[in-house]
């Protein structure tokens, strides 16, 4: 495994899939740990914790899920993510 490489782990400490293998992948082809993968790290969690809200999880969640998501950090948080910030999470 990549140093530095972000590992997910639910309750039982297993690896979470697919953040997982998506983790490994993007350090494989080289994206900066320290800069790219800590910031998708926490944007990943921030995600999960909302599925987990709604009894999801990563490979359960629903087209409907990701666009309550989406709404969520664009328009209901107390600082909403707007404009080139919210373009720019999304690659």
């Amino acid at each position: 495994m990549p140093d530095r490489l972000p590992v997910f782990v639910d309750d039982e400490i297993r690896p979470v899939e697919p953040a997982c293998s998506w983790f490994r992948h993007l350090a494989y082809l080289g994206r900066d740990p320290e800069d790219t993968l800590r910031h998708y790290a926490y944007i990943v969690l921030r995600m999960m914790e909302f599925l987990a809200e709604r009894g999801r999880d990563l490979g359960t969640a629903a087209e409907s899920d990701l666009v309550a998501y989406r709404r969520s950090r664009i328009e209901l948080q107390d600082v909403p993510v707007g404009g080139t910030v919210w373009a720019a999470r999304r690659r």
